[in-house]
């Protein structure tokens, strides 16, 4: 394995694919968590803790709760991002996999409102909250690494590999509620909802394990015996980095709002229209099960041909199908309705998704490479995908079902990152121990 930069230290592609498989565990447990949370917020927290609602204002009441996790993101981003950037990636990233398991372990054994009463949903925006604090660091520590680990050439696919995991936590989370969807209606609100939760505890040990193993990335040893470490990162970020953050930004925006609706939204909006709980999470199911190959093989196409056409096509590609997704998820056909989830997830989100993780490492220098990256995520992410479930529900809530308003609502938050993409530099190739990204102005 070669390098382009006699700065970049040499490691062993064996190594990079156990470092890839650490950082899968907990890609994986983030969006197994964030799944099952989406899923049941459609699904069964509107009866449990939101009971003495409106069936619609119920289903609004438990998205609520879904986008509060997100406003504590961009905290968790600052916080353990600024301590990934002074005392290293590694350490931060164990911590992240056990908060995150820990909180979702507990959502899987609270109380519901029939039992507490009202503590019964402020504990769980208590621990939705410690959730996003955890997450906040989690994907954009992963893809961080393995960019500061992988050869140039190869960035991209190996950045992607770790957002496998996240493909396979929503697989394993839609096939055990597909499963628990089985269950008559009494079961599945009484304990069958729990099932997934508490089974999260299995990943954290396993991820806890592997992810102590892992060594210290080449770029932040070199930074840091170099003397290069910064000693106030976001102050750094904002004084250096804001135009590089506001392109992470809008790069997330479309990404992870079209993503959220897709895989959250779309849930309960199936649910309105009357199909079952089973139609709708064996197309989640389907379509992160070809997830697992489209984000990888995005990667691989933003070493290829650069991390901005690659961008810029899932975002137009999420522009044209916004309409047609609708249209096929409110057809009343299954297959259609599998095609549309499979499609709009598998192709226009992940085009964007795959190519992110390397594009938003190169936007910024090591010394505040994981407070800009966080950061610049986790805005993104409150302002789109936090929100973007809620937003919806109130606009099928408004015109009563209709779809039209939900695509363009898509194809908004698609145009932002295609703005995003087309003002940002091509970064493929760059020299990550650099000072400064090359052309990052």
């Amino acid at each position: 394995m070669k390098y382009e930069s006699p700065h970049e230290a040499k490691l062993s592609t064996g190594r990079l694919y156990a470092s890839a498989r650490a950082m899968a565990f907990g890609t994986f447990l983030e969006w197994f968590d964030f799944t099952i949370y989406g899923l049941a917020s459609a699904l069964v927290f509107n009866v449990l803790f939101f009971p003495d609602s409106q069936p619609g204002v119920g289903l609004i009441l438990s998205f609520a709760t879904f986008a509060v996790g997100f406003l504590a993101r961009p905290v968790g981003a600052i916080i353990l991002g600024r301590m990934g950037d002074r005392i290293g990636r590694q350490r931060i990233l164990v911590f992240t996999i056990v908060l995150m398991g820990a909180s979702t372990a507990l959502i899987g054994v609270l109380p519901d409102a029939g039992t507490i009463g009202i503590f019964a949903p402020a504990l769980l925006v208590l621990l939705r909250i410690l959730q996003g604090f955890g997450a906040g660091a989690e994907q954009a520590g992963a893809a961080l690494i393995m960019s500061e680990m992988a050869p140039p050439k190869r960035r991209g696919f190996f950045a992607a590999l770790p957002f496998t995991g996240s493909q396979l936590g929503i697989v394993a989370a839609s096939g055990v509620f597909a499963l628990v969807a089985l269950l008559p209606s009494e079961a599945i609100l009484a304990w069958g909802w729990r099932i997934p939760f508490v089974a999260s505890v299995g990943v954290v040990v396993v991820g806890f394990i592997l992810r102590r193993r892992l060594p210290e990335t080449p770029a932040f040893v070199q930074a840091s015996s170099e003397g290069k470490l910064s000693k106030s990162p976001l102050i750094d970020v904002l004084k250096g980095g804001k135009l590089a953050l506001l392109r992470g930004i809008a790069l997330k925006i479309g990404e992870n709002g079209t993503s959220y609706l897709y895989f959250t939204f779309a849930v309960g909006y199936l649910a309105a229209l009357g199909e079952s709980k089973l139609v709708s999470t064996i197309g989640i199911l389907l379509a992160a099960a070809f997830g697992i190959f489209t984000v990888v093989i995005a990667g691989a196409l933003s070493d290829r041909f650069g991390r901005r056409p690659i961008y810029i096509a899932g975002a137009i590609f999420q522009i044209l199908f916004a309409a047609p997704a609708f249209m096929l998820l409110s057809s009343g056909n299954t297959i259609l309705i599998w095609i549309s989830l499979i499609v709009a997830i598998a192709v226009g989100v992940n085009l964007m998704f795959g190519a992110q993780g390397a594009f938003l490492a190169e936007l910024f220098p090591t010394r505040y490479r994981y407070t800009g990256v966080g950061t610049s995520r986790e805005i993104g992410a409150v302002l789109s995908g936090g929100f973007a479930p809620l937003i919806a529900s109130v606009l099928l809530y408004v015109t009563g079902t209709a779809w039209w308003p939900v695509a363009v609502y898509v194809g908004l938050l698609a145009c932002v990152s295609l703005l995003g993409a087309i003002f940002s530099p091509e970064t493929a190739g760059r020299d990550l121990n650099v000072e400064e990204p090359r052309n990052a102005h």
